[in-house]
């Protein structure tokens, strides 16, 4: 079961009996949501990577921000008994996470579409005007007890703007007397890129969350966004070019 959940990109789980269709299958061979105004709706979606599983359970409220909850499972992080659910994970919620900051203020943020290809992305904008586009994405590593939540702003309006996260973290310590073997880890969410950065009209700045987990003596994890999201992208393209079903129900085929 460990070998195969490796592999798993997506397996969506409505929060509630809604049969309202929203998803359509986009050209790329995921899934998207366009989410119009007063879309109420949640989901979640687990991926997987060799040591790292995530649970996303994401959602679009009235006003129609986005929020998410990371469920995060190491389970090369073991601990005592040793049985086949005996590893560490943690709940780490959205209410957690740094907030997204424009020109020094929370803003009004609007999700406009949703879409899933292992991995989840959604795109909005953000401000009164909005005057910025932003695209959040949450995916595996697919080598690492890691996973990354990046954010992506490029500045529409006609004059300069400071965008910028909250610098938070989250840490979680483990009691060595349930580790396996005495070990003791830590759970942890950081921003890899702190500080406020200014853009011009048409400038785009990047910033990313990562979740992580080591051995307590271990240094932290030294991660390199660009890398792990090129790694993930060609692991699905390469399950896309050999996993395939033809038959007359394209819906059917792309579940498969």
């Amino acid at each position: 079961a460990g070998i195969l959940s490796a592999f798993v990109l997506t397996a969506c789980t409505a929060f509630s009996a809604d049969t309202t269709n929203r998803w359509i299958i986009d050209q790329d061979g995921g899934i998207t949501w366009n989410v119009k105004p007063h879309d109420v709706h949640g989901d979640n979606v687990e991926m997987s990577g060799k040591k790292v599983s995530v649970i996303v359970s994401y959602a679009v409220d009235d006003s129609g921000n986005f929020y998410t909850t990371n469920f995060v499972v190491f389970p090369t992080f073991r601990t005592v008994p040793a049985n086949t659910r005996s590893h560490i994970s943690h709940n780490f919620r959205d209410a957690e996470l740094p907030r997204v900051l424009l020109d020094h203020a929370a803003a009004p943020s609007v999700t406009t579409r949703v879409h899933l290809k292992g991995i989840l992305t959604a795109i909005g904008s953000l401000g009164t005007n909005d005057e910025i586009a932003w695209q959040r994405t949450v995916f595996p590593s697919t080598d690492k007890p890691l996973v990354i939540e990046e954010y992506d702003f490029t500045n529409r309006a006609d004059h300069d703007v400071t965008i910028g996260l909250d610098n938070t973290e989250a840490m979680v310590n483990t009691n060595p007397t349930n580790g396996l073997d005495g070990a003791a880890y830590i759970m942890s969410s950081h921003l890899l890129d702190a500080g406020e950065k200014k853009l011009k009209p048409g400038e785009a700045a990047t910033m990313s969350i990562a979740y992580t987990a080591r051995r307590i003596e271990d240094s932290p994890l030294t991660v390199d966004v660009t890398a792990e999201k090129e790694a993930r992208a060609s692991l699905i393209e390469s399950y896309f070019s050999k996993l395939q079903i033809e038959t007359p129900n394209q819906v059917l085929n792309t579940a498969f």
